[in-house]
């Protein structure tokens, strides 16, 4: 690592670079043709285990497992741990690893040099009903690809597949809760599209029991494992009017939940969806929508604790515009929590937030919603991809506000990337 000022950024790539060329063996392993120097820049920010990529396309076409990615520091050579990913472009994936002060740079060879494929620590578990994602030999979380069914007893309309549960804490304690009494359509991570305009008509994707709309399960897109992370991509379709004549797709979705590796064992998760409607729809102004989280209902307010970037607390946080908040407090299992993130690029930045507020006589269970559309219609054309980005921390113990904030500037404002070919 090197230390600078970001004023200075520019001209100590040069020097390193003028410094360091391919004709110094000294800090070069014996075999290996150099393709391009990677250096990164942290910028204003410090750095933990932060996911970096970049497009291969415009270095090289050598076939990935003929690629080695080399850290160089103190003169000793340092072989990272890469991901690769196919398609268009294709990308070589990394952890900028440890932690990594502000204004300092970072500097990476890669090379030609075959390698083994070794053991996968980032994995999924295939079940006919689900897949769950793994960091090392821990769960980390389950997206269900099966319907569940209604509780038995209920409406068999509560049924819903499509939707994220359980999320695992490291010390293994289940954060997330479905189908809890008098809200049977909170299934643990989803996105609740209520108040909806298509072909004229309201459509509420969430509320099962009016039947207007569901999300349903349409295929696996693609699932990638290695020692970086681990991924999967899946088709939803929002299906207006379910099971009647007039059934229709009003919108297909591509989400993806990505699993990252993290050297202090906690679990860094994006979820990004990728929202394409067939038809011009209206995401109308109201309290629910975008990324929602109904949390374990061991966590109560006596036991508990939330509090959003803007330091409100539970009781404050209602409908209040926040970039991020975290809820963390006693499980079963020890202390546990979660960072919840928004990105910049999200329609209505930064989102109001829905939280329910505690109830001293009915201790309420924790229901945290990033909604875009909580104060102003979103409307979308059809054929256009429009993206929301998530990104969530789940630890044990706890985090202070000046941690979450270091966190969430590193999802906001990731590291500057400049290769030298």
């Amino acid at each position: 690592m090197m230390n600078l000022t970001a004023s200075l950024f520019s001209g100590m790539i040069l020097l390193f670079l003028n410094g360091h060329g391919s004709e110094n063996t000294d800090m070069h392993s014996d075999s290996g043709e150099t393709l391009a120097k990677i250096i990164v820049h942290s910028g204003e920010y410090e750095r933990f285990d932060t996911p970096l990529s970049f497009s291969l396309d415009a270095i090289t076409h050598v076939y990935e497992k003929n690629l080695r990615l080399y850290e160089l520091t103190e003169n000793i050579v340092v072989p990272v741990d890469v991901q690769f990913t196919g398609g268009n472009p294709r990308e070589m994936h990394w952890l900028l690893s440890g932690h990594t002060d502000r204004d300092t740079i970072r500097i990476y060879e890669l090379r030609k040099e075959h390698t083994q494929s070794g053991s996968k620590r980032m994995k999924i578990e295939r079940n006919p009903d689900n897949y769950v994602l793994y960091s090392g030999d821990k769960q980390v979380i389950q997206y269900n690809s099966g319907t569940m069914p209604a509780p038995q007893g209920a409406n068999p309309v509560y049924r819903r597949s499509g939707f994220f549960h359980p999320l695992f804490s490291p010390n293994s304690a289940v954060l997330t809760n479905i189908q809890p009494p008098g809200h049977l359509h909170h299934y643990g991570i989803m996105n609740p599209w209520t108040r909806t305009t298509f072909r004229g008509e309201v459509v509420d994707f969430w509320n099962l029991a009016k039947e207007e709309g569901r999300v349903r399960f349409n295929g696996l897109a693609s699932a990638n494992e290695g020692n970086v992370f681990a991924s999967l991509q899946v088709h939803h379709e929002h299906i207006a009017w379910p099971d009647t004549p007039k059934e229709t797709i009003a919108m297909n979705e591509l989400q993806e939940v990505k699993v990252f590796h993290q050297n202090d064992g906690s679990f860094l998760i994006e979820i990004n969806s990728r929202l394409n409607p067939t038809e011009k729809l209206i995401l109308e102004e109201y309290l629910y929508g975008g990324f929602l989280l109904r949390a374990t209902d061991f966590w109560t307010h006596e036991n508990s604790r939330f509090f959003t970037s803007e330091g409100l607390n539970r009781e404050e946080a209602n409908e209040e515009r926040a970039r991020w908040c975290v809820v963390s407090g006693d499980t079963p299992q020890g202390k546990a929590g979660i960072l919840i993130m928004s990105h910049p690029s999200n329609y209505n930045h930064p989102e109001p937030v829905r939280v329910w507020n505690s109830d001293d006589t009915r201790p309420r269970d924790y229901f945290i919603n990033f909604s875009p559309t909580m104060n102003m219609q979103w409307e979308l054309e059809a054929g256009i991809d429009y993206t929301l980005r998530y990104r969530m921390l789940v630890f044990d113990g706890s985090i202070d506000k000046e941690r979450a904030a270091l966190i969430w500037n590193d999802f906001a404002n990731p590291p500057q990337i400049i290769i030298d070919k």
